[in-house]
């Protein structure tokens, strides 16, 4: 049985893990160019997994898609 003090980690650790990942990628695009910026380099700079990039994210192009919004809002 899950209380709600652990759902409510398992949502702070999602954010937080979705948050290092987009940290990671702006600052490696902005450092080397989205060009020559690998998703292992994203990966290893967020301290994340290969698993929990693509849970949040589908590509490079759709986390380029998340700075935008993130951006725009």
């Amino acid at each position: 049985i899950k209380s709600k003090g652990s759902e409510f980690m398992a949502k702070k650790n999602a954010r937080n893990t979705r948050s290092k990942i987009i940290n990671a990628a702006w600052k490696l695009f902005y450092e080397q160019g989205y060009d020559d910026t690998t998703i292992e380099e994203i990966i290893d700079e967020s301290g994340t997994s290969k698993g929990s990039f693509y849970h949040y994210f589908g590509g490079k192009d759709e986390l380029l898609g998340t700075l935008s919004n993130i951006f725009d809002d």
